[in-house]
């Protein structure tokens, strides 16, 4: 869609992760579902799909694929990445060291227990990229 950026993270040739980017908007996707705090709307993102080959998901592609679109934000001066994950996910989010806080109340979605997450770009997490390995790192 012409509001979003599409990521892709390829292995001789072959996609094993994907990542969609909502751009600034009148209304994100995971406002249809969750109640959000004040936010600076024209500031921020939302990371509105994240697919892993399931072969893939026990390594350090997530990483890969949120260091994408991590460093997309700090360099056109977005402040917030909005997303929307079950708890498990969330989970893995905070193994991998990637951070994501809670911003609203747990809600029902599709069929599970999912709750509305944001990363302050500008804020206290600058050099969460800094986290991966050298030797893993993007260049």
């Amino acid at each position: 869609d012409a509001n979003s950026l599409h990521f892709g993270l390829y292995q001789d040739e072959k996609l094993i992760a994907y990542g969609r980017m909502v751009l600034p908007c009148e209304r994100f996707p995971i406002e249809r579902s969750a109640e959000l705090p004040f936010f600076e709307r024209e500031h921020s993102v939302e990371s509105s799909r994240v697919l892993v080959l399931k072969e893939h998901r026990n390594s350090d592609t997530v990483w890969h694929l949120f260091n994408g679109g991590y460093r997309f934000c700090q360099a056109n001066n977005v402040t917030n990445m909005l997303s929307f994950s079950n708890q498990l996910m969330f989970n893995g989010y905070k193994k991998r060291g990637i951070p994501f806080d809670h911003i609203g109340q747990s809600v029902d979605f599709h069929g599970h227990t999912s709750v509305p997450l944001i990363i302050d770009i500008q804020g206290g997490e600058k050099d969460f990229v800094r986290r991966i390995p050298k030797e893993q790192r993007l260049s």
